[in-house]
């Protein structure tokens, strides 16, 4: 008996021990640091207030504090780092203040940051007017602050920006760099001292100002665009619009476009990585097929009305990877791999093509090519652009005579919704290429069509996966 009573009193202690530590929940407090700007840096402008925060259990936001008012909050980090831009164009030159950041978890525990602070900039003042056409080489400083365009400004020689500078362009007006004769445009800002491109309309909208466009005399290797705000232009088919130009884009935000964030019309890019590009009406980036491989890493691409990159039909003529960039490649005409260079073009892992209705993707049609897509290490996808998607929306993927065959592979993709105007999703016409372990499926016509070529249907079935095509998996 007492045993017995034993083991409940047991039970029910341990009941209330349980219970209270569900009651008591979580009590660790998130941590939180602010990483940039620098405690004691002199700013201007728009200032890009950056933190990383962990917990436990995950971090819910980040709040951004200035001078203990609640400026901004951030719910959507990216490996555990958020940020705020902190509009400071308004603020006394040389006058100091405290940045502080707080982070929250699920149960409410907050954590805060040190405090830091910034001071202003000295000689901001009623800004600096520009317009017209600069025909020697000039420098604008942070003391002048704010530049503004009343009138569209014209380079034709090299126009430097000092970190920090501010921009401000009145309604309709843009900045061409290096049309009808050559140009440049050095805006090198850094961490703690963006430079920014923005409306001079209050309040600012997207497609206020027209954006800055450069040209083909555009100087490549000497304009840059290094961390800098971009926003609220886009009349230039994007805020920035480059025609047979190639200019450095790094670490740049490029938000609020009436249209695309970045337009590029023929020619890539030198260097195009760490960028941020969000809230554009249309797509945050469009490029040529033939330049896709000029993108680098660490782009950020999401936060658009359509989150791609949308690629132009183009011939590929040079070798080259498509990284993965966090959001589909949309293929908005045909693409042809071949050239007398014998291009080869990688589709890095994780990557997924949208293809526009009818579009295919050709290799070694008139010269030597090839394609490698190996998704060993995570699927790649071919797919169509249309949602939803139905068989026949795309053309497929089609392989010719002047594959070069032991280069070209299709490993651990997905293919699916093509055969439109075409006879499958996958066609090979006197070409032998490598397809293994993929997922073949809903062609409007073949999985595969096999024209002259020595593939074995056998083979093809046994090492693929094949459903729902039209006129069978492997044919005719």
């Amino acid at each position: 008996m007492i045993k017995r009573i034993t083991i409940i009193s047991v039970m029910i202690l341990g009941f209330v021990f349980l219970s209270g530590c569900e009651l008591l929940g979580d009590t660790e407090e998130p941590t939180v640091s602010i990483t940039q700007p620098a405690d004691n840096a002199v700013v201007s402008g728009t200032v890009e207030i950056k933190a990383t925060a962990d917990d436990n259990e995950g971090v819910t936001k980040v709040e951004f504090y200035v001078d203990g008012n609640l400026e901004g909050t951030d719910n959507s980090a990216t490996d555990s780092e958020y940020s705020y831009s902190w509009d400071a164009s308004g603020e006394d030159p040389g006058s100091t203040h405290t940045i502080k950041a707080k982070a929250y978890d699920e149960a409410e525990n907050v954590g805060e940051s040190s405090v830091i602070t910034v001071t202003i900039a000295e000689g901001a003042g009623p800004g600096m007017e520009h317009c017209g056409t600069i025909s020697e080489d000039e420098t604008w400083y942070a003391k002048d602050n704010p530049h503004i365009v009343t009138c569209g400004v014209k380079v034709e020689a090299t126009l430097t920006l000092e970190p920090g500078v501010i921009v401000k362009f009145n309604a309709d007006k843009g900045l061409l760099v290096g049309y009808s004769n050559s140009g440049a445009l050095v805006a090198d800002g850094t961490a703690d001292a963006v430079i920014t491109f923005t409306s001079n309309v209050s309040p600012a909208s997207p497609g206020d100002w027209d954006g800055i466009a450069f040209g083909d005399e555009n100087i490549d290797l000497t304009t840059k665009l290094n961390n800098c705000v971009i926003e609220y232009g886009g009349e230039y088919y994007g805020n920035i619009y480059c025609y047979y130009a190639s200019p450095t884009i790094t670490n740049c935000a490029i938000r609020h476009s009436s249209s695309y964030g970045v337009y590029s019309y023929e020619n890539g890019f030198t260097e195009f990585s760490g960028n941020t590009i969000t809230s554009n009406a249309e797509y945050p980036l469009r490029i040529h097929g033939e330049y896709v491989r000029t993108l680098g890493s660490n782009n950020t691409l999401t936060g658009n009305t359509n989150d791609g990159i949308e690629v132009a039909g183009d011939y590929i003529t040079t070798t080259g990877t498509w990284l993965s960039q966090g959001v589909p490649y949309i293929i908005a005409g045909d693409l042809s791999i071949e050239g007398t260079a014998n291009p080869t073009i990688t589709i890095a892992p994780g990557n997924t093509l949208k293809f526009a209705p009818d579009v295919r993707l050709r290799v070694g049609a008139f010269h030597p090519g090839a394609l490698i897509a190996d998704g060993s290490a995570d699927s790649i996808t071919f797919t169509a652009s249309k949602s939803p998607p139905s068989p026949g929306d795309w053309g497929g993927i089609e392989f010719s005579d002047n594959t070069i065959d032991p280069a070209t592979v299709l490993s651990h993709c997905l293919i699916q919704y093509g055969g439109g105007n075409s006879y499958g999703n996958i066609q090979c016409w006197y070409a032998d290429p490598t397809i293994t372990d993929c997922e073949i499926a809903y062609s409007s016509t073949w999985g595969i069509y096999l024209y002259y070529s020595e593939l074995d249907p056998a083979e093809l079935l046994a090492n693929n996966t094949f459903h729902d095509n039209a006129d069978g998996d492997v044919g005719p």
